[in-house]
């Protein structure tokens, strides 16, 4: 994703021009540190597949491009030295660190809730009862085809045949004991995710 590199080379680029800083070190350093926090659900997303991240999330990674755009200026701004006479007789230099923080705060709380959202969203459909019923039952037809390869491959004497009958259905049986309880379970989160709606 172009966007996420694009991010992590201008944090990194802020990062290495924090160590130039000359004044206002206090509040750059504070800066980088919420870029760096910021950075971490950046990293999950940037192992995402593109095609799973929604465009919401790309338009708040696109102001975060934005905001870390106007931090970049504001820490050059602050290592260089021309800047330093400015700011000794300007003295408000808060007002510029505020908007670039509650940009990134913004951004954060955004990002945060957006990627809740989708999680839950991505975890209820891994629970849908019928997805789960037809991966139980994918799963029943490849462990019984598994099971009929192996006794079809053994070339056992007559006698030990029955044996492997028997076998084969007690198994059988606790295939269909387990598909069961996997139904149950899936039961009780379908009753608690909708009581949570």
């Amino acid at each position: 994703m172009d966007i996420v590199e694009k991010i992590f080379s201008v944090a990194q680029a802020i990062h290495t021009q924090f160590e130039q800083v000359k004044c206002c070190k206090h509040q750059c350093q504070r800066l980088v540190k919420r870029i760096q926090i910021l950075l971490e659900p950046v990293r999950i997303l940037k192992a995402q597949s593109p095609k799973h991240i929604s465009h919401h999330v790309a338009e708040l990674l696109n102001k975060l491009l934005q905001a870390l755009g106007e931090a970049q200026k504001l820490v050059m701004k602050y290592s260089q030295t021309s800047w330093i006479q400015k700011f000794l007789r300007a003295h408000s230099t808060s007002e510029e660190f505020i908007w670039v923080n509650e940009s990134l705060e913004d951004i954060a709380q955004g990002l945060s809730l957006l990627l809740q959202a989708e999680q839950k969203q991505a975890f209820l459909e891994a629970f849908q009862e019928k997805t789960c019923r037809r991966q139980d039952a994918e799963d029943l037809r490849d462990d019984r085809a598994f099971l009929d390869q192996v006794i079809a491959s053994t070339e056992e004497p007559e006698d030990m045949a029955g044996e492997l009958y028997i076998d084969r259905q007690c198994m059988e049986s606790k295939v269909d004991w387990m598909q069961s309880e996997l139904n149950k379970i899936v039961r009780v989160m379908e009753c608690k995710s909708a009581s949570h709606f």
